[in-house]
């Protein structure tokens, strides 16, 4: 567990790593030219970036081994948040083995990976004969069906 816990934090340092602590006094364009800059260094990898930004700050869409991504900085540069999206076989061990001793009937089709400055949580979507759940587990191992749909016959 120890080991997932700074699995956890070494990521989240890494999405931290390149966000900036910029003066009040810079403006937009400086703030988002270095979080270009420090983007591609820190993700010499990432193929289809796309950058965007709106009142409250700037988007970083890429993809990095299949891996989709959306990472969120503020005004000033500052990581919020980010989302990854991929299937399986990337999530950490021991969700794996919780979801397949608790959910035992159900695949994983897809999971949804949200880091925030605080929390490290995730959303997988699960498909079994009868119903799509969609469970939420964070770094301590507590989960919780947050979605279920019947499935069309």
């Amino acid at each position: 567990m120890k080991k997932i816990i700074f699995a956890a934090f070494t990521l989240l340092i890494t999405f931290q790593s390149f966000a900036l602590n910029a003066p009040d006094s810079w403006n937009g364009p400086d703030i988002q030219k270095l979080l270009e800059q420090s983007f591609e260094q820190s993700f010499p990898n990432a193929e289809h970036v796309t950058w965007s930004n709106d009142a409250g700050g700037y988007t970083v869409t890429f993809t990095v081994k299949s891996i989709l991504t959306r990472i969120s900085y503020d005004k000033k540069g500052n990581f919020t948040a980010s989302l990854r999206n991929y299937t399986g076989e990337t999530l950490p061990f021991f969700i794996t083995n919780l979801l397949k001793q608790k959910y035992s009937k159900y695949q994983v089709y897809g999971v949804t990976e949200v880091t925030s400055p605080t929390a490290l949580n995730y959303f997988v979507k699960l498909e079994g004969a009868k119903y799509w759940i969609t469970v939420q587990v964070d770094m301590e191992g507590n989960n919780a069906v947050v979605e279920k749909y019947r499935k069309q016959s």
